[in-house]
């Protein structure tokens, strides 16, 4: 789910949990993102002529907007938007908004013989924090500036978030203190609201247990998937190992290792 940072879904990645079947549950405690352990990479995106607009973008799956670098505002998913202004023909400036305000600045940079796009992201943490997460992305396809198809190479985040997980039985409680995060979930339940200041309204998130040590996790937005995640807990319980990727583009899985701290 990390390719959702460029429309401002950028937190959505660090959304998890497991459950357990007791109160001293081993899924229960704090747990931060190792991103040397982590694999962030692989995942792709086109870049195209708009219908109306000079660009379009899609992920291949289930996002998919026009947009143009001119310092107008468009909508990128429903209650999710994004402003681009051009610095010059190779370097552009990318603001992300959700309901309206501000969540993130991206600062983008295509390289002399345009088969390499390196973007910096700088997400506003509503704790008042900052995140950067620098994406290296090679060119798959295209031969023409900012157009053509593009795999993420190389990601680097240099202030990953923390997780607090509170298992009770079958129900659980999680908070990432970072991006003030919440949600209250019933494991083989129906969804649960997932809230935050940066969501909007009808994000949801539901668990499946598939063993005392995995989960099945599922997140939407008005009734459409973007994200699918498997969470495996450790035999010694000190690691959840994510393996996560966007519908329709199952060949194209992330790995987030977590460790308990």
């Amino acid at each position: 789910m990390k390719n959702l940072r460029r429309l401002g879904f950028f937190s959505l990645a660090v959304l998890l949990s497991a459950p357990a079947q007791a109160a001293d549950s081993p899924w229960s405690g704090t747990w931060n993102l190792d991103t040397a352990k982590s694999q962030m990479t692989g995942s792709t995106f086109t870049i195209s002529k708009g219908t109306n607009t000079a660009l379009h973008y899609s992920d291949g799956a289930v996002v998919s907007y026009d947009y143009a670098c001119d310092g107008k505002i468009y909508t990128t998913i429903p209650g999710f938007s994004m402003q681009c202004k051009n610095a010059s023909p190779t370097v552009r400036d990318v603001t992300f908004m959700a309901n309206g305000k501000e969540t993130g600045t991206a600062h983008e940079h295509l390289s002399g013989d345009g088969n390499t796009w390196t973007t910096t992201f700088v997400a506003l943490r509503p704790d008042g924090t900052k995140e950067t997460t620098t994406s290296v992305n090679k060119r798959v396809s295209g031969t023409s500036g900012w157009f053509g198809t593009w795999k993420a190479a190389k990601v680097q985040d240099n202030a990953p978030s923390t997780m607090h997980l509170a298992v009770t039985g079958k129900s659980v409680a999680f908070a990432v203190p970072e991006y003030k995060q919440t949600a209250k979930i019933a494991i083989d339940g129906p969804p649960a609201k997932l809230l935050s200041p940066q969501f909007p309204a009808g994000v949801m998130i539901a668990w499946k247990s598939l063993g005392p040590n995995k989960i099945e996790s599922t997140v939407t937005y008005k009734g459409k998937t973007y994200g699918k995640d498997i969470y495996t807990l450790s035999v010694d319980g000190k690691t959840i190992t994510d393996v996560g990727w966007t519908p329709g583009k199952e060949n194209e899985k992330q790995t987030y290792v977590y460790e308990k701290m």
